[in-house]
């Protein structure tokens, strides 16, 4: 039987283990529809208590190697999740490097908290400009309320890091 079928008869059947492992198999052979389920499936169903993040970073490794630049973005959330913060920087600025701007927002993150609140600024508002352009056709009144929630918070960081940068350039005039 064609594995992403099989992966998804076991994902309809809410194993997702036996689906993980299919998709995997499927992966090694290069189908990209069943390397991203593999990634959503080991994101949404919370595997990382069964399957260790040292497999599904072998797994991530071998779909970047084949070309998916989406899985340098996942294997930074993995690092950031076991607190490998320079581990987990690379990664994302590499998956940037490759054209992936769902990294400029934990990159964002990573330089206002560092203090480099010029930079964090720009990925914010780069990130704020990709999203609205790719913006997604809501149809229920949850998937609309939870898009003007990420708005907000998203807008909320992007002016408390202007009012940041604000302050610190008075700093610096001050001083001068």
């Amino acid at each position: 039987m064609f594995f992403p079928l099989l992966g998804m008869d076991y994902y309809l059947e809410k194993d997702y283990l036996k689906a993980f492992y299919t998709y995997a198999l499927a992966s090694y052979e290069g189908y990209e529809i069943a390397q991203n389920n593999l990634v959503y499936i080991y994101r949404t169903n919370k595997l990382n208590n069964v399957i260790h993040p040292r497999k599904i970073m072998l797994v991530l490794n071998l779909l970047y190697k084949q070309g998916n630049y989406k899985a340098l973005y996942e294997m930074g959330e993995i690092y950031k999740e076991q607190n490998k913060e320079e581990l987990s920087v690379s990664y994302y600025k590499l998956g940037l490097k490759k054209g992936d701007l769902r990294n400029l927002l934990p990159l964002s993150m990573y330089y206002e908290k560092h203090k480099d609140h010029d930079r964090a600024l720009k990925y914010m508002n780069y990130f704020i400009k990709q999203r609205n352009r790719e913006k997604e056709i809501s149809n229920t009144k949850l998937e609309k309320i939870k898009n003007v929630l990420e708005s907000t918070l998203l807008y909320f960081r992007k002016y408390k890091l202007f009012f940041k940068n604000m302050y610190n350039f008075k700093q610096k005039n001050k001083v001068q």
